[in-house]
């Protein structure tokens, strides 16, 4: 048993904007297998900004935004898959 949520993100730098989809896993019997806040918001800055200088300020911001997307909220399942 897994869960995943997805939602949407948009990233800001340098005067340009993409958006992307965020895939999150987590409760996997193989920690291994759960996402890592800091490792999916690197990869997703370094996708769309590689080499930029200062874009840890950005990936800081996307950590924030996962962090709050992923927050267990009160009686809130929206979103959440069981497999």
């Amino acid at each position: 048993l897994f869960f995943f949520i997805s939602f949407p993100i948009s990233l800001e730098w340098g005067g340009k904007t993409v958006s992307e989809t965020v895939y999150w896993f987590q409760y996997e019997r193989d920690l291994s297998l759960n996402s890592n806040v800091y490792d999916v918001a690197t990869k997703l800055v370094q996708r769309h900004f590689p080499g930029e200088f200062g874009s840890e300020r950005l990936v800081q911001k996307v950590v924030d935004i996962i962090l709050r997307q992923t927050a267990k909220r009160e009686g809130e399942n929206k979103g959440l898959f069981a497999v």
